[in-house]
């Protein structure tokens, strides 16, 4: 049973910092869940968009 159920669309609306907030939290979970330190998880600032070519 999953605690959260998330669409593909709601995720299409988060912007770029919320999204990257979201994975952040949720390795953070997985991480301790394993019983190992959330420090071993790093996040950071915001990356400029790669241009298409």
């Amino acid at each position: 049973m999953a605690i959260l159920d998330v669409t593909k669309e709601q995720l299409r609306q988060l912007d770029r910092d919320t999204l990257r907030e979201l994975v952040a939290l949720l390795c953070e979970a997985e991480i301790q869940q394993a019983g190992m330190p959330v420090c071993a998880v790093r996040w950071g600032g915001a990356r400029p968009l790669e241009k298409a070519t």
